[in-house]
C-alpha cells in the first residue's frame, strides 16, 4: 500500500467519523434525543446480527488470503501470488470488496436519518465496484487458469 493510498483511508474515516457526528442528536446545537434501548426494533437487531455475520466473513477471507503465503506446517514460505479459494472465493473474485459494501449497506439503513452517510455509502460502493473489477483483471490476466465461471463482484450474477 503507498502512502497516498494510507492517507486517504485515514481521511475516509474520520470524515465517516465527522459525518455521524454532526448529524447525531444531542451532538448538534439545539437538538435532544434520549438513549432508549426500547427504541429498537427487530429490524435494528437483525441488522445488527448481519453486520456481525459480514464482519466474521471479512476475518475468514482475510485468512484465505493470509494462509496462500503460509506452508502446509504453518511458516510463511514466500511472497508470490496464488489464486484464492474457499468461502466466498469459490463464487467471485473479491469477497473483500463485497462484504465492505454490505457493511456499508447495512450501516445505511440503521443510520437512515444520517444524510451525509448515504453519500458515504455510494462513495463505498463506487470505489469497491472499481476495486472488484480491478481484481478480476489482474487475476485473468496473471492467472492462466483462473476459474473462469468465478465473477467479479456478485455470486452467480457479476
Amino acid at each position: 500500500m503507498n502512502l497516498l493510498h494510507y492517507i486517504f483511508g485515514i481521511l475516509h474515516y474520520f470524515g465517516i467519523l465527522i459525518a455521524v457526528i454532526g448529524e447525531t442528536h444531542s451532538f448538534t446545537k439545539g437538538s435532544h434525543m434520549p438513549l432508549n434501548w426500547r427504541n429498537l426494533t427487530i429490524y435494528h437487531y437483525l441488522l445488527a446480527a448481519i453486520f456481525f455475520w459480514v464482519g466474521i466473513e471479512q476475518h475468514k477471507a482475510n485468512l484465505i488470503l493470509r494462509n496462500l503465503r503460509k506452508d502446509k506446517t504453518g511458516r510463511f514460505m514466500n511472497s508470490g501470488y496464488a489464486i484464492p479459494t474457499g468461502q466466498l472465493y469459490n463464487y467471485i473474485s473479491s469477497p473483500l470488496q463485497f462484504l465492505e459494501i454490505l457493511v456499508y449497506m447495512i450501516l445505511s439503513l440503521i443510520l437512515w436519518q444520517a444524510n451525509s452517510f448515504h453519500f458515504i455509502t455510494i462513495w463505498v460502493i463506487a470505489n469497491q465496484i472499481t476495486c472488484c473489477w480491478m481484481n478480476q483483471e489482474w487475476y485473468t490476466n496473471t492467472f492462466s487458469n483462473y476459474p473462469k465461471e468465478r465473477k467479479i463482484l456478485i455470486p452467480f450474477i457479476y
